[in-house]
């Protein structure tokens, strides 16, 4: 019998209970600033605006309180959307530039990120960007102190 590799497993998806930290980061061209929203389990919540001196706009930052349940329930939806099996770039290459996000999900097994250039890429994917945007909407964010 030929001497054959033995196959592996593909390694199974991180559980929602395994996510450690979100990030979604936001910017285009001519936006006035970006954004570095930080989901750390057992929060705060981070939110940093990212100024552009072309635009005169300054750094700044602001926290929120993150309650567990909506930490657990977008930790859930990550998992069900399939981010884990998303591909790490999703951009129409004749698009030098245009509007752009990037979402980072840590968990105890490693790292997974996905790039979005416009609106390229699955609808769970923009799911999830609706989530996070909702998700904000509802925290009540305190700048921090200058």
């Amino acid at each position: 019998m030929p001497n054959t590799p033995a196959r592996t497993a593909p390694a199974a998806a991180p559980s929602a209970a395994s996510i450690q930290h979100v990030t979604l980061e936001r910017d285009c061209h001519g936006c006035p600033s970006g954004l570095r929203l930080e989901l750390p389990r057992g929060g705060p919540a981070v939110s940093h605006r990212i100024g552009k001196a072309r635009h005169r706009t300054a750094d700044g930052s602001a926290r929120a309180a993150l309650p567990a349940a909506e930490f657990d329930a977008l930790t859930k939806a990550l998992v069900a959307a399939g981010f884990f099996t998303m591909a790490a770039t999703y951009e129409d290459e004749t698009l030098a530039d245009g509007a752009w996000m990037r979402l980072t999900v840590r968990h105890t097994g490693g790292e997974h990120s996905v790039f979005q250039r416009e609106d390229a890429g699955p609808e769970g994917l923009k799911a999830l960007e609706a989530r996070l945007d909702a998700l904000v909407a509802r925290l009540l964010f305190v700048p921090d102190a200058r």
